[in-house]
């Protein structure tokens, strides 16, 4: 199992230059996971595109990729003790709100594993906090 960062999972649903390489990792994994919220954060990014575009096909197909994957994986829901993970996070990485989320989802996942917990991102300030976090990083590049 692999925890997948919003920003390795927006190209499973929309074209983007590292879509083809996501999707060939992702077929190697049995199962995701992913945090409570990145339902909503690839949403985001869809419906950006979708204002950008206006390809109301292309947006229906990435909605259906993300309702899809979402039925596969195990989501995070530990609110409280991933909140309590990302404030101290917060305190050590100069991250975003949302990404210390992600982090902090993925260091909770962790201690209750009893192997490493790859972390899938394609953000490379986020890669180098759960680098700096003990977590092994998963990233790839077009």
């Amino acid at each position: 199992m692999r925890f997948w960062d919003s920003s390795a999972v927006v190209p499973l649903v929309i074209s983007e230059p590292t879509t083809g390489t996501m999707i060939a990792m992702l077929a190697d994994d049995r199962e995701i996971a992913l945090s409570w919220f990145t339902s909503v954060e690839v949403t985001s990014a869809i419906c950006r595109r979708w204002r950008e575009t206006g390809d109301d096909v292309t947006k229906r197909n990435s909605d259906e990729l993300i309702d899809a994957l979402l039925r596969k994986a195990l989501e995070i829901r530990d609110i409280r003790s991933v909140a309590l993970h990302a404030r101290v996070i917060l305190e050590r990485h100069a991250l975003k709100a949302a990404d210390a989320l992600q982090l902090a989802s993925a260091l909770v996942l962790q201690a209750t594993e009893d192997q490493p917990l790859p972390f899938v991102t394609l953000d490379a300030r986020l890669a180098d906090a759960a680098r700096a976090e003990g977590l092994t990083v998963i990233t790839s590049t077009p």
